[in-house]
């Protein structure tokens, strides 16, 4: 008896979801694709004959004229259903495309806005398996052209007639008759000389379509749809909705693949939703032992589940746990209830409003996220083809000033726990007795600084180095070495007391010497006040800078050496020594 097993709703949890994409699957796609890149043409080829997709002579790209060609070869009520199909997408397509404009707006002393444009080229990948999936050839090839993408590239292996004259009524540019994961490499690497590299690859397909879509992203660099996985269905009933038709329903998504998941989650004002239950699954009985697609069914109702809830709260609740591809609501109060649900791809609301509808192109997208992935995206649409590109200009700099004022004062608030973090250790590790002040201050070039300021009984020097990547800044810091102070463009004034010593650590690759007359980014001047006798500290200066060391002169300003060593230890950053007095050219690192 092959019915749909029944679970406590407890049960259903949010988030218990499976793996995306199969491990095994993913290694495939990686060694295919690294062929791809390496061999080019003869790597997908070559997979395309093991796999069977080409006979003898057969061209694996297959261009416009051939295209026009199929579609002339149907008969007329084939090509009038083809066309009328396309156009509903397309409607429904381009009203997605016109809800989203360019925008321009003010900003302190100028304007700034978004452009949205389509990208250049689209790869609509359409399964070949079971069956010819002209449907997906459309729902993806038309929505790529609402978009306003100018090369359509649709992929599918062993096409029918039926799928090439979808693709020409989609509009598509060329048609590559290759499938699986190498197809996918394929339209992400370009090879073919007549098939360019795909921006954006988009539509359904196994898991091994699946992982190359998931590895061309990260190491292909190309936008994808989704991660797609088995096919879904779930269906809200109570006692007014048709069992044959819940069924039907249920069925309907169970033979795209012996994978899909058919649920049924039933609720009942009476509490009598067990039986609802009962009689859904003696329909599922009849139904499947006529159903000439039973073979691939049967596994996925034997993989499916139904619920039985003690009221619509409870059925919500597993819906939106579960958060299906398609969502059939089929009770009374069809849309209240419907309105109530959060997480699904596609809705269906009411008996009327069969799943079907949606798959063969009634206008929404059939391409819809699977495994809850609806909690947090939509399905196939034309924003999956466009880009969001900001701009800004700034016309009038009086009226920017508090913008930029305030953008100082958050770079001060970003960076001040950085720098304190870096006094602390600096307190910590080389001790000291001397009450400092210290100024840091970004300058787009790095000047020579006087080699003497007196001020009172002040005197003041200034270091200047490279600051350090972020990553770098953060890793020293973990080790507790001396470290950049900054991995910021605008750092603010910090007040830090009892300092000894302070060492700014630069890009080995730099000196400061070489870099004082070119504007390089993330130069700081460091700027620093000790307490003491002008004519016990002579030759301070600039010139003692050594990638980014301090190298004071003699007297009671040097750094106490061994103080340093042992704060240094075995730091690899160590790597020199002290020369003091008379302006020398010492260094630290």
């Amino acid at each position: 008896m092959t019915v749909l097993r029944v679970v406590e709703s407890g049960s259903v949890a949010s988030g218990a979801v499976e793996e995306a994409v199969d491990a095994g699957a993913m290694e495939n796609a990686r060694k295919t694709l690294e062929e791809v890149k390496a061999e080019g043409v003869p790597a997908v080829l070559r997979l395309a004959a093991k796999f069977g997709e080409l006979g003898e002579g057969e061209a694996a790209v297959v261009e416009a004229g051939a295209l026009k060609a199929a579609y002339d070869s149907l008969s007329a009520p084939e090509r009038e259903c083809l066309d009328r199909t396309a156009a509903r997408i397309r409607v429904f397509a381009e009203a997605q495309r016109k809800s989203l404009g360019d925008v321009t707006t003010p900003i302190p002393g100028g304007e700034a806005g978004h452009r949205v444009a389509a990208v250049k080229v689209a790869g609509c990948y359409a399964p070949g398996g079971r069956y010819p999936l002209p449907s997906s050839v459309l729902m993806t090839a038309v929505t790529a052209r609402a978009a306003g993408v100018e090369t359509v590239v649709v992929a599918s292996p062993k096409p029918s007639q039926i799928t090439l004259a979808a693709a020409h009524v989609a509009g598509a540019t060329v048609f590559l008759a290759i499938g699986g994961a190498h197809a996918i490499a394929a339209l992400a690497t370009g090879v073919f000389p007549k098939i360019p590299r795909c921006d954006v690859i988009c539509g359904p397909g196994n898991k091994w379509v699946t992982a190359a879509k998931a590895v061309c992203s990260v190491s292909a660099g190309v936008g994808i749809d989704m991660l797609a996985g088995p096919s879904e269905v779930l269906v809200i009933a109570d006692e007014t909705a048709d069992p044959s038709v819940v069924a039907a329903d249920l069925l309907a998504q169970a033979e795209h693949d012996v994978v899909a998941r058919p649920i049924l989650v039933a609720f009942s004002a009476s509490r009598n939703a067990a039986a609802i239950v009962d009689s859904v699954n003696a329909e599922l009985e009849k139904q499947l032992d006529v159903l000439p697609t039973k073979a691939v069914a049967e596994p996925a109702v034997r993989a499916g589940f139904a619920v039985a809830c003690a009221s619509v709260d409870e059925a919500v609740r597993v819906a939106d746990a579960v958060a299906p591809e398609h969502l059939e609501v089929v009770c009374e109060n069809a849309q209240a209830v419907a309105d109530r649900c959060d997480h699904y791809g596609g809705l269906f609301v009411g008996a009327k409003a069969a799943e079907v509808l949606g798959d063969y192109g009634i206008g929404p997208n059939h391409t819809l996220p699977t495994n809850a992935t609806s909690r947090y995206t939509g399905g196939l649409a034309v924003f999956h083809f466009l880009r969001i590109r900001t701009w800004m200009r700034i016309d009038d700099l009086k009226a920017a000033k508090p913008a930029v004022q305030d953008a100082v004062t958050l770079a001060r608030l970003e960076a001040a726990a950085v720098l304190g973090c870096c006094m602390r250790m600096l307190k910590e590790q080389l001790g000291g007795d001397t009450c400092s002040a210290v100024t840091v201050a970004t300058i787009p070039k790095l000047e020579r600084a006087p080699r003497m300021t007196p001020h009172g009984n002040w005197r003041r020097w200034r270091a200047a180095a490279l600051t350090a990547s972020s990553w770098e800044l953060e890793r020293r810091v973990n080790h507790r070495n001396l470290v950049d102070l900054f991995s910021k463009d605008i750092v603010p004034e910090v007040l830090a007391d009892e300092l000894h010593g302070l060492e700014v650590i630069g890009r080995d690759d730099l000196r400061l010497d070489n870099a004082l007359d070119k504007s390089v980014p993330h130069l700081v001047a460091v700027t620093f006040e000790r307490r003491g006798n002008a004519a016990a500290a002579p030759g301070l200066g600039v010139h003692n800078f050594v990638k980014g060391g301090i190298a004071p002169g003699g007297g009671p300003y040097h750094f106490r050496q061994q103080k340093l060593e042992r704060a240094l230890g075995d730091n690899p950053l160590w790597r020199g020594d002290w020369r003091r007095g008379g302006g020398g050219g010492g260094h630290i690192l």
